[in-house]
């Protein structure tokens, strides 16, 4: 993960305790989709040459997902003054080392400053996921593992919404992060019983869809599947039609256009009152999707209502019709889920 030393854990060089634009950058590009699945650790390839050794792995770009092979890569001699050099993965050009500029002191220290201030990153080039620090200083003759810092910022393989055609402002809330789902793949509690999770409405919102992506495992024969929206009470407002035996493929987004409300079939759902709202999936299959999201502890803390992830404890298979109220139980899973606006 990415790592920013402190100077009280004594890194090998001063200036590697120093956060820079580089380092935010990652972060923000993280919250984007970019960023390393799993792999990619880069470590000194002998520990006396100038070069380093980077694992193999995945990263995502753009939230698009690529494969890593291991490579070894020449870091630049050393320059006259202490050097930050970065290693990235880039689409197209593959793994490589990017130079930073040298600063005006060999052997940079907290007390160079105000004289000269320390070497920095460069920037991370476009379409690139950053993997690493590697400090040169000006004696560097050899790449060793205190000359290199972590700086991988982690993420998933999830699918954004947006892959399905609906662009990121047409999402009225989300029960959890589609960043925080990454690759975790979750279970139903119970087979045909609906796992639901809680979202904060506000009055007026007009919901034209309900979406939900599925993770690692694909349905194998399902006859029922749909989505619903609850009160927090767990009375049905809105529900898609069932889906019966659509296919439900590996890590890939659905999303059901509203079929029916309290008053009978409509094609959205008009939020009446701010609050909180729950969104529940229902699949029956004689093997069960794992929706994407993650298994929270706090969802059986005790910290009462609206509960972050809800099921309803029996089967229900079809949806069914309205008004009807579901039996919502806490739960120690979440998946995401989402209420969309209305869609052409």
């Amino acid at each position: 993960m990415l790592t920013i030393p402190d100077l009280q854990s004594n890194p090998t060089f001063d200036a590697q305790s120093v956060s820079d634009a580089t380092d935010l950058a990652a972060l923000v590009a993280g919250q984007d989709g970019t960023g390393v699945v799993s792999g990619c650790a880069v470590s000194p390839h002998t520990g006396t040459d100038m070069e380093v050794s980077v694992a193999a792995g995945t990263v995502m770009v753009g939230s698009t997902s690529y494969t890593v092979s291991a490579t070894n890569l020449t870091i630049g001699a050393a320059s006259s003054g202490d050097r930050r050099d970065i290693v990235v993965y880039t689409v197209g050009t593959r793994l490589q080392v990017v130079a930073g500029t040298p600063c005006g002191v060999a052997g940079w220290s907290r007390t160079s400053i105000p004289a000269s201030l320390g070497p920095v990153k460069p920037v991370i080039p476009a379409n690139s996921v950053l993997l690493a620090e590697v400090y040169v200083a000006a004696t560097t003759t050899a790449i060793a593992s205190g000359n290199i810092v972590d700086k991988t910022v982690q993420t998933g393989t999830y699918v954004p919404i947006g892959t399905i055609g609906v662009p990121t402002s047409d999402t009225l809330a989300e029960t959890i992060s589609r960043i925080i789902a990454g690759t975790n793949s979750e279970s139903f509690p119970v087979a045909g019983g609906p796992l639901g999770g809680a979202v904060y409405l506000y009055e007026g919102q007009v919901v034209g869809h309900l979406a939900w992506c599925n993770g690692a495992t694909a349905a194998v024969t399902p006859t029922d599947q749909w989505l619903g929206l609850c009160d927090a009470s767990g009375n049905l407002l809105a529900v898609t039609a069932d889906q019966t035996t659509t296919p439900i493929n590996s890590y890939t987004p659905y999303s059901w256009p509203v079929a029916e409300v309290e008053s009978g079939a409509a094609s959205s759902f008009t939020v009446p009152t701010t609050g909180w709202y729950y969104i529940v999936l229902s699949v029956t299959a004689s093997t069960e999707p794992t929706p994407l999201g993650v298994s929270p502890l706090i969802a059986l803390m005790g910290f009462g209502t609206p509960y972050p992830c809800v099921y309803t404890g029996s089967a229900l298979n079809a949806p069914p019709s309205l008004p009807d109220s579901l039996p919502l139980y806490a739960v120690n899973r979440s998946i995401w889920l989402a209420a969309l606006t209305l869609r052409p």
